[in-house]
């Protein structure tokens, strides 16, 4: 099993600048997280989804 990294305040900022604008795969991506980690980050910080924040 792999080890668990914790996250940084700089990747903190971006998830919460970014959950709901960028597509989870792309943020996922940009920190070299998963995408279930993203969520439950994003969870976990208490930051929805905001769907009308989303462009495609």
């Amino acid at each position: 099993m792999a080890g668990f990294r914790r996250w940084s305040s700089n990747e903190i900022e971006f998830l919460t600048k970014k959950y709901g604008v960028l597509p989870v795969s792309e943020i996922a991506e940009t920190l070299n997280r998963s995408e279930d980690a993203v969520h439950w980050k994003a969870s976990s910080l208490g930051i929805k989804f905001q769907k009308n924040n989303f462009f495609l």
